[in-house]
């Protein structure tokens, strides 16, 4: 299967200031409107020594993105620079994801995102937050998964997502094990995606807790829902199979994976590698 790799651009806008119009004896105040994206502020300090630094404080950046019609095929997404978002729905369960490009952010920075589903009255059907801190290098996946009130569907989809500066070092900054993912399945199984593959930790430390987040496309290039996996312990150069059942919007046409290891740790014995290669679910349809 094709890897979809996705580029983003990513702009950090200031605030821009509208003038009123001007009469000769009269002028009109200043309105001043804020972007969504705002400026990183700094905070000068000085040190005993004298010496001056600048200190990263405050919102970075507050993206966002709305889906019409999710869970149908002429869904429509309307999203902000470095943001792609959308909705997988397999009734009554919906999977919204957004994927947020590395925009020059440092590793550390929180990062919030809020999901909510509406219904025609622009009325909240559910919704749900989650946090994460970013790692330099990779693009950040948030999924939430949702169900849907019986008999109600979804007129829209939002997701908000507010970026903040945060110096303190992260646990899981130092160095860590690296996964990387093989040959990919595609099936169903009782009337749902399948995705199989393999996964393999290439590094000398042990992967102790990790995820690996899937994101699915359709042929026009949008998000349709994904799903995720949960590995167990991956010893060095070990290579495990594993699949995710996924919740999308009709057939994808690709799916990426996303490996995200939160824990490792060194090796405390030797074992031999797992070779077992991901096969295609029994059953499939």
């Amino acid at each position: 299967m094709t890897s979809r790799t996705a580029k983003f651009t990513t702009a950090i806008l200031g605030a821009v200031v509208l003038l009123g119009a001007c009469s000769p004896s009269t002028q009109a105040e200043p309105q001043q409107t804020e972007t969504a994206a705002t400026t990183e502020s700094t905070v000068t300090s000085s040190d005993p020594s004298g010496s001056e630094s600048s200190v990263r404080e405050g919102v970075l950046a507050h993206i966002t993105a709305t889906a019409t019609n999710p869970g149908k095929p002429d869904m429509k997404v309307d999203s902000d620079y470095g943001l792609e978002f959308g909705v997988g729905i397999i009734d009554p369960e919906a999977y919204l994801i957004a994927v947020i490009s590395d925009g020059g952010y440092q590793m550390g920075d929180l990062v919030t995102a809020t999901f909510e589903l509406r219904d025609e009255g622009d009325q909240i059907l559910s919704s749900g937050h989650e946090s994460k801190r970013f790692m330099t290098g990779n693009d950040l996946v948030f999924p939430m998964r949702m169900k849907l009130p019986d008999g109600i569907d979804a007129a829209s989809a939002h997701v908000s997502i507010v970026i903040e500066a945060e110096d303190r070092e992260i646990p899981s900054a130092g160095e860590s094990a690296d996964l990387e993912v093989g040959s990919t399945v595609l099936s169903t199984i009782d009337n749902k995606p399948v995705l199989a593959f393999n996964v393999e930790n290439t590094s000398s430390l042990v992967a102790t807790k990790a995820r690996m987040d899937v994101v699915c496309y359709d042929e026009a290039d949008r998000i349709i829902g994904g799903g995720e996996a949960v590995p167990p312990n991956l010893e060095p150069h070990a290579k495990l199979g594993m699949h995710a059942v996924l919740v999308t919007t009709g057939d994808p046409e690709n799916c990426e994976i996303f490996p995200v290891v939160l824990q490792s740790q060194e090796p405390t014995k030797t074992t031999g590698n797992n070779e077992d290669e991901a096969e295609k679910p029994a059953n499939s349809k």
